[in-house]
């Protein structure tokens, strides 16, 4: 049994398929899957995005830094023109477009 925000996992006759769900910053993520094995597998990654992957809990951050920093955990899965593409959108018309915001938490982006 899991505990309060931890998750569910549960068969939906509906869609003939598993569902994983998680509350995360007051609305609910649910993915599908087509065993309770790989449900179980997709909560866990819905897990760690909240727990560790992600640090919704952080101190302010600016957005520019907050970019600078998901263009760094990305670069090793990303193509290397994909990544310059990336990186020109966002010092080119996102941080200049944005820089007004000032700063914001990570888990309103």
């Amino acid at each position: 049994m899991r505990g309060h925000n931890e998750g569910s996992v549960y068969f939906r006759e509906d869609r003939q398929s598993w569902v994983a769900a998680i509350s995360i910053l007051g609305k609910r993520k649910v993915v599908y899957a087509k065993t309770r094995k790989l449900a179980l597998e997709k909560l866990a990654e819905l897990q760690k995005l909240v727990n560790g992957g992600v640090d919704f809990e952080a101190s302010k951050i600016t957005i520019k830094d907050y970019l600078t920093e998901w263009l760094q955990r990305k670069q090793p899965e990303l193509e290397s023109g994909s990544y310059a593409n990336y990186e020109t959108i966002s010092s080119l018309h996102i941080v200049p477009s944005l820089g007004h915001l000032g700063r914001v938490f990570k888990r309103e982006l």
